[in-house]
């Protein structure tokens, strides 16, 4: 649990100023383009010639742009944003 819990951390030092540093996105973005692999490659071994895989990759993506869209845009990412602004000024 430590050794996530360092990885987390660090990762999110890494990503700090993008949008891949909100813990919550980070997350879905990865479940994301983890679980549209598996599809993709379950529906090319078993049907490749009917594509579908293409359906859950438009829907959850549609879902993956709200959800970044919310986290850029939102409030209270506008008051990290000025924050660290602040903090680089001070620095």
């Amino acid at each position: 649990m430590a050794q996530s819990k360092s990885t987390l951390a660090a990762t999110q030092k890494y990503l700090g100023g993008t949008i891949l540093g909100d813990t919550g996105f980070f997350y879905h973005f990865s479940s994301y383009v983890i679980v549209n692999v598996i599809l993709i490659a379950v529906n090319l071994l078993t049907t490749p010639d009917k594509l579908w895989f293409y359906w859950p990759l438009l829907g959850w993506g549609i879902g993956i742009l709200a959800h970044g869209l919310a986290v850029n845009y939102s409030a209270e990412e506008k008051v990290r944003r000025r924050a660290r602004t602040r903090g680089a000024r001070h620095s």
